[in-house]
């Protein structure tokens, strides 16, 4: 038999040349107990579950799993982390304004639930916005801030808060949280599956960074001021089958005319991020973040913003988030905009999504773009109002916006100032009784053949004269005016009212070589009518674009096995 000292050593070879023997086992964490504990114990292959109950944490992730064998954090149904810290206020009336209560605070929050709903934060004009604005600031919108029905600030070591009906907020339940604060930080933890939980109060539902091969799914996130960010150094990562929501005090978007109050509403909770809030408090968000990363099958809603890409050029000249994929996304109801690409994305896709009811633009792509390609398309977007796609200035590299289908809005596309020659509108179908396009200024600098093929359901649009002056929409069709922008059968596609995509991507080829032979989203396209986002020339479809909101979020998952469809995460 051989000695201790014998075997000893055989371990130690086997582990010098094998490795650490991988996990594989369940660390069960139940109500009451630590889910950073069992986090820290985790190895590859180790799977956190969490049983169901509430949990006060801010659970910080370092350790690794192996592409193999990667960590998982999973939820059992039921499963919530809350990301609040433990705070008592004693609440007194401020000196000014009714129905604004102070508490003393230490240290100014970064998110502020009452009863469980979001807030605003005001950080300009405290005083004044808490005690509903000066003439002033109430004439900035037409509805004179009026629908904040609450609102707080954080002024001179004290908090303060407008309660939404002048009700004494002691008896109510306050969520503070504190900047920058997560449920789940994954701070370098590479190669961690994330899934099956609910996340709120927070700054974040989930950050990661410096992180490869992460995955975010089937969680529901909010209310938090962002829900999932992928923030520096994220690559071959994924967030897919995530409900992304904010539920507030009020509503985020209020449909209806002006005469209802509907516009009056959606200003004032515009203008109040812009104006006197902290701003862009986005759902889902790569910011300086890495390459071949993937967004799809989310729902978002009921929010401020969707889902924004957002990078700077690092000391040595290289770009971020290259070859990102933003695709089948639903998003509605938000008070900004629904997807914001960056104007630098390389190979960036970003295709049928289905973006409804956003208040300030369904795609706001910003700049610069001196790199590119940008691709947008089969893209469905319908809109009640206001502009429905604004692309921004100096778009130099190529953005290519083609098969995309516009219902309604004020505005289809907007060109700021022009300076954009990089944009290529083809293959779009604008159906809807108002303009297709606004701004003149891009006429003379973006090629004409950059703008072409396209259907327009209102001839009578902004433009329509100078652009056909200056030999833009060739071979545009118009259908007549008056049409119903509901109908599927507006006009009657043929094969002959298509772009011949094969002349039209070799002439795109010839001013931006980089660009492949075939545009993605575009295989299948062999001559016959392709105009729009659906297929085969089709102005409606079922399920082309999106994602059925039953597949998102932790109770999908906890579900999965009455909501199976291909693709799904299983």
């Amino acid at each position: 038999m051989a000695s201790r000292k014998t075997q000893l050593v055989l371990v130690l070879i086997v582990l010098i040349f094998f490795g650490v023997p991988a996990g594989g086992k369940t660390i069960p964490v139940r109500a009451g107990e630590s889910i950073q504990a069992a986090v820290d114990k985790a190895l590859p292959g180790d799977t956190v579950l969490i049983a169901c109950g509430m949990y006060t944490e801010n659970v910080r992730v370092t350790r690794s799993g192996t592409a193999d064998a990667p960590i998982i954090i999973e939820g059992e149904e039921g499963a919530e982390i809350h990301g609040y810290t433990n705070w008592q206020p004693k609440w007194t009336p401020a000196s000014f304004g009714e129905g604004i209560f102070k508490a003393p605070r230490p240290t100014e929050p970064g998110l502020l639930c009452y009863n469980g709903l979001y807030v605003l934060k005001c950080t300009k004009n405290q005083k004044r916005i808490l005690a509903h604005g000066s003439e002033t600031e109430q004439a900035k919108t037409p509805g004179g801030f009026k629908h904040i029905r609450s609102v707080w600030a954080y002024m001179d070591g004290q908090l303060y808060l407008r309660t939404p009906d002048k009700e004494d907020p002691g008896a109510a339940e306050v969520y503070v949280a504190q900047e920058g604060s997560a449920c789940i930080f994954l701070d370098g933890a590479s190669n961690v599956i994330v899934r099956g939980l609910t996340l709120r109060y927070a700054t974040y539902g989930v950050l990661a960074t410096n992180c490869t091969n992460v995955v975010v799914e089937h969680c529901t996130v909010g209310p938090t001021d962002h829900g999932i960010r992928f923030w520096q150094n994220v690559h071959d990562s994924k967030i897919r089958y995530c409900q992304v929501t904010c539920p507030a005090i009020f509503e985020w978007v209020r449909r209806g005319p002006p005469e209802t109050d509907g516009t009056s509403h959606n200003e004032d909770i515009y203008y109040i991020n812009k104006t006197a809030g902290p701003q862009n408090r986005r759902s889902i968000s790569l910011l300086n973040s890495g390459h071949n990363n993937e967004i799809a099958y989310n729902h978002i809603h009921d929010c401020y913003q969707g889902i924004e890409a957002k990078e700077d050029r690092t000391e040595d000249g290289h770009l971020n988030n290259q070859n990102l994929n933003v695709h089948h996304n639903y998003i509605h109801e938000t008070a900004y905009y629904a997807l914001s690409p960056n104007g630098t994305d390389i190979n960036g896709r970003w295709h049928h999504n289905l973006l409804v009811n956003n208040t300030s633009s369904a795609i706001r792509i910003k700049p610069p773009s001196a790199v590119g390609p940008l691709y947008i398309y089969r893209n469905v977007i319908r809109h009640e109002g206001g502009r429905v796609w604004w692309a921004s200035d100096a778009q130099k590299g190529p953005v290519l916006m083609y098969h995309n289908t516009f219902y309604g809005g004020w505005t289809m596309i907007r060109l700021a100032s022009g300076r954009s020659p990089g944009v290529c509108l083809i293959a779009n179908a604008f159906i809807g009784p108002t303009r297709a396009y606004r701004h003149g200024h891009f006429i003379g600098r973006i090629p004409p053949d950059q703008i072409d093929y396209n259907l327009i359901t209102n001839r009578q649009m902004e433009l329509y004269d100078e652009l056909q002056a200056g030999g833009y929409q060739k071979h545009d069709l118009v259908a007549p005016l008056g049409l119903d922008s509901d109908r599927a059968d507006i006009v009657a596609l043929t094969a002959d009212t298509g772009p011949n995509w094969k002349e039209l991507t070799a002439a795109l080829r010839v001013r931006y070589p980089a660009l492949p032979a075939q545009l993605p989203g575009t295989e299948h396209v062999k001559g016959r009518a392709d105009i729009g986002a659906y297929e085969d020339g089709a102005l409606d479809g079922e399920h082309e674009v999106g994602v059925d909101p039953a597949l998102c979020g932790a109770r999908a998952y906890h579900n999965r096995n009455q909501t199976k469809q291909e693709g799904q995460v299983k």
